[in-house]
């Protein structure tokens, strides 16, 4: 992924796609809080830091593509009180981070768990709760942001899941991955109607769904978004591999 893209033209339909500059640790703690919640950040070497963010909001669920060297996240019960003042239902804003680290580690503690996350894995944050969040080298991760509002069928499980090391391969995570990055790429290359962010964003959350609650089934399912899914990384990489 190159360090700066060169922003097209959208039209009103199209969310919007962040550019991927590279920042340095002033710029990046406003962008990481306006991109997910408010959250502590710290630098080992201030001086020295490095990063860029891609992200791309769908209608709710935000997606991102993550690139920085060392640095330190902390999640305090005052920020989470704080991103709600004034709303008189504090859940309605709470959301889950999804994490894939793609190169490098990365550590994360929230309420008494503990994890290293490497590539082939992924995990999930709370919003709602304090944690910790850090890597000690650079890292590339994805990031999917999602309301639990979206989600509350789900609650029960992802309680059971939240701040445990999950891998890929288990359920729709590989496919999980491949989406968010054509997401990336088709709202960075190209102008998407309203309908268009619409079933990209459904596909995107039907993943998700399947995925938190039954990962074994997942990779059989018959559903049209999976199938769908499954079509799209063939045709790519048929594309990648034609002569």
């Amino acid at each position: 992924m190159n360090a700066k893209l060169t922003p097209s033209l959208w039209l009103p339909s199209t969310p919007p796609i962040s550019t991927a500059q590279t920042l340095d640790a002033f710029d990046w703690k406003r962008t990481i809080n306006d991109t997910y919640f408010d959250l502590n950040v710290s630098f080992r070497q201030p001086s020295q830091f490095s990063g860029y963010l891609q992200h791309a909001k769908l209608l709710d669920i935000g997606v991102s593509h993550y690139h920085a060297n060392t640095v330190y996240y902390k999640r305090s019960l005052a920020s989470h009180q704080s991103s709600h003042h004034g709303n008189s239902n504090n859940r309605s804003d709470d959301s889950i981070l999804i994490t894939f680290p793609v190169t490098g580690s990365v550590r994360f503690a929230q309420k008494n768990r503990q994890l290293t996350s490497s590539p082939g894995q992924f995990f999930i944050e709370l919003s709602n709760l304090p944690y910790e969040f850090y890597h000690l080298q650079e890292v590339s991760l994805y990031v999917i942001k999602v309301p639990l509002a979206l989600l509350t069928p789900q609650m029960g499980t992802i309680e059971r899941q939240f701040a445990r090391s999950l891998s890929i391969d288990e359920g729709a995570g590989r496919l999980l991955v491949f989406q968010i990055r054509q997401i990336l790429e088709l709202i960075q290359q190209h102008r998407l109607a309203a309908l268009e962010v619409k079933i990209l964003e459904q596909q995107l959350l039907n993943l998700i769904v399947l995925t938190l609650s039954a990962p074994k089934e997942v990779m059989m399912s018959s559903s049209s978004s999976i199938q769908s899914v499954h079509l799209k990384r063939i045709e790519h990489y048929v594309y990648l591999h034609a002569l």
